[in-house]
C-alpha cells in the first residue's frame, strides 16, 4: 500500500483500491476487510506518522470507504495526487537524519535539490532562442528526464513556413511572392529568402527580377 502511495506521489498520481482482488476468471471479489471507521483511522494515523511516510498529500475527500452489496465487507478507495516538484521525492519508512549514513545523507540532499536549477535552464534556452526544453516523468524505474535541444526557434519556424508554402502551391499551383508573404505574415525579403532555399520550388518565366514573378512546385523528375 505505502509503496504504491510513494510511487503515485512521485509520478502522475493514481487511485488505489483496497479490499478487492481479481480471480483467475477475471471476476472481482472482496477480500474481507471489515470496520470502515477503524480502517480509515489506521490509515490516517499511519499517513501522519513521519517515520512511515515523509509527507501527507491527501485531503479528507481523497479517502472513501464503501460497503460491498449484500455483505459487511469494506472497499477503500484512495486518490493519491502527484506531489509538487518541491515536495519530491515522497518516501516511506523514514529513519531520520541521525540514522542515515554519509552516503544516504548525500543522496537525500541530492534528491531534495534535484530540479532546483531547471528554471535557470529554461531561462537560458529562452535567452538563446533555442527550442524549449522538454520535461518527461515516468516510472519503472522512477525518473524525470530533461531533453535539451540546441535548435534555434527560427529554424523550427522556417520548417513550418516551408510546409505551408508547399501546401499553398499544391492548392493554387502558382503564386506571387506577395501572396506567399501575406500567407506567412513575413516580409517580402524574408519570403524570397525562404523560397530560394527550397529545392522543390521554382520560379516561372525568364525575368527573375520582376516583382510579379510567380512560383510553383517542381514536377517530380524535373
Amino acid at each position: 500500500m505505502w509503496d504504491t502511495y510513494s510511487a503515485f506521489a512521485n509520478c502522475y498520481g493514481g487511485v488505489s483500491i483496497l479490499g478487492v482482488k481479481e480471480d483467475k476468471d477475471g471476476n472481482w471479489l472482496t477480500t474481507g476487510l471489515k470496520n470502515a471507521a477503524k480502517l480509515k483511522k489506521d490509515f490516517w494515523d499511519t499517513l501522519n506518522n513521519r517515520k512511515k511516510v515523509s509527507i501527507d498529500l491527501l485531503k479528507d475527500g481523497d479517502v472513501e470507504a464503501f460497503s460491498a452489496a449484500g455483505t459487511d465487507d469494506v472497499i477503500m478507495v484512495i486518490w493519491v495526487p502527484s506531489a509538487k516538484r518541491e515536495l519530491k521525492p515522497v518516501y516511506i519508512n523514514v529513519i531520520g537524519a541521525a540514522g542515515l549514513s554519509k552516503e544516504d545523507k548525500r543522496l537525500h540532499s541530492t534528491a531534495e535539490h534535484a530540479g532546483s536549477g531547471v528554471p535557470n535552464i529554461f531561462n537560458v534556452w529562452e535567452d538563446e532562442g533555442w527550442e524549449e526544453p522538454v520535461i518527461t516523468e515516468c516510472f519503472d524505474p522512477d525518473r524525470t528526464s530533461l531533453t535539451l535541444k540546441f535548435v534555434k526557434k527560427q529554424a523550427i519556424k522556417t520548417g513550418q513556413n516551408r510546409k505551408e508554402i508547399r501546401l499553398y502551391l499544391q492548392k493554387c499551383e502558382t503564386a506571387k511572392t506577395s501572396d506567399i508573404a501575406e500567407l506567412l505574415g513575413l516580409s517580402m525579403a524574408r519570403t524570397r529568402a525562404i523560397l530560394s532555399e527550397m529545392d522543390d520550388v521554382e520560379t516561372l518565366g525568364t525575368n527573375r527580377t520582376n516583382r510579379t514573378r510567380r512560383y510553383r512546385l517542381r514536377e517530380k523528375g524535373e
